[in-house]
């Protein structure tokens, strides 16, 4: 049973905000089952509560950003900036606008270092 709980919640967070509870629900509803303590409940909450927040703040940004070549910083700022001007759909496009910002910098530069103005400095 536990690996299907894993399972459901692993594969439910892919989905923002509804993936975990997709698999904490039926965590804390089969601990109050088994334990009947709320002792055991809070436990499993907090398990999934640490989880939660290393798997959003360091895992992945640190692995999305490894692939993207950002820094999970940049990563972190834009979900909160995106989320913040475009709500619920600026979570889900935060870093593909960051990374096509990125790409665009990017060639900005190199645009500029092939200039006359940038050759003669």
């Amino acid at each position: 049973m536990s690996f299907l709980l894993a399972f459901v919640g692993g594969f439910g967070n892919m989905i923002p905000y509804i993936g975990i509870m997709l698999g904490l629900i039926p965590a804390l509803l089969l601990t109050f089952i088994q334990y009947q303590d709320i002792s055991h409940i809070l436990l499993v909450g907090m398990v999934f509560g640490i989880g939660q927040f290393l798997e959003g703040t360091v895992i992945t940004p640190k692995i999305v950003g490894g692939k993207l070549g950002l820094h999970p910083v940049a990563i972190i700022l834009a979900i909160l900036i995106c989320s913040q001007i475009l709500g619920f759909l600026g979570l889900l496009l935060a870093v593909p606008i960051a990374s096509t910002v990125k790409v665009l910098i990017d060639e900005a530069i190199v645009k500029y270092k092939d200039t006359k103005l940038f050759k003669e400095s």
